[in-house]
């Protein structure tokens, strides 16, 4: 589209979808080439604000989808299940499922990531994970805040994962993940009323270069513990 307000997947992926729908109007007979599109376009939008819709509903159906298989691939069932049911009733994922905008379509392809990272943690495959870097990468392509999406999944799950259920038996592998991963919300514990305080004190702007200077130190200097044990105690563990 020549500007960079929004990034182009989204657009492209709804300009497929218009010209499906020319295809089933010219075999329906409702277009007779491609000005009468153009002219329903300027004339009426109804139609095209509906296929977003649609679109946006469908992505956010398969969200849930999403998150159930993730929950149950790296817990339990049960967790899946728990995963999908938070997921089909959080309020800005049904909310904007009803609008013609990037944002579920980000989501679907942000969770379809984390899913692959998940996979490529049981199974050990590098092809999964660069999956997963791919759908990180789209997510970031549909809009911007997927690239936070994608940095998330490798600096929090992705890369500290594995070497820790490394140190432990198979059978505790659940276990070790979801302490792992557990980090993810109890973040909010100490991030939230810093956050906050940052915020009143230096401003908006101030507290994002602070939290991500500090967040930066931190997350370098601590994944110099992220080790594998020797292969000997890999073999004994096993």
């Amino acid at each position: 589209p020549h500007w960079f307000r929004w990034p182009s997947l989204f657009m492209y992926k709804m300009f497929g979808v218009y010209g499906a729908y020319y295809v089933v109007g010219r075999f329906a007979g409702t277009f007779s080439g491609p000005a009468d599109l153009v002219r329903q376009y300027l004339t009426d939008l109804t139609p095209f604000w509906l296929m977003g819709r649609v679109v946006s509903a469908a992505a956010g159906v398969a969200t849930v989808w999403v998150s159930y298989a993730t929950g149950k691939r790296a817990f339990s069932r049960f967790a899946g299940l728990a995963a999908a049911g938070i997921m089909a009733v959080v309020y800005l994922h049904v909310r904007d499922s009803h609008y013609a905008t990037p944002d579920v379509f980000t989501t679907l392809l942000a969770s379809v990531s984390l899913l692959l990272a998940v996979s490529a943690v049981r199974s050990g495959r590098v092809r999964t994970l660069v999956l997963s870097g791919l759908f990180a990468g789209l997510a970031a392509s549909a809009k911007y805040p997927g690239i936070l999406a994608g940095a998330g999944i490798g600096f929090g799950y992705a890369s500290a994962t594995p070497p820790a259920v490394k140190w432990f038996p198979p059978a505790r592998t659940g276990l070790i993940a979801g302490i792992v991963v557990s980090g993810f919300g109890l973040a909010s514990v100490y991030a939230a009323p810093l956050s906050n305080w940052l915020v009143i004190n230096y401003g908006v702007q101030n507290t994002f270069m602070y939290l991500g200077i500090a967040f930066l130190v931190v997350v370098v200097l601590l994944a110099q513990l992220l080790t594998p044990p020797h292969r000997v105690l890999q073999f004994v563990k096993g």
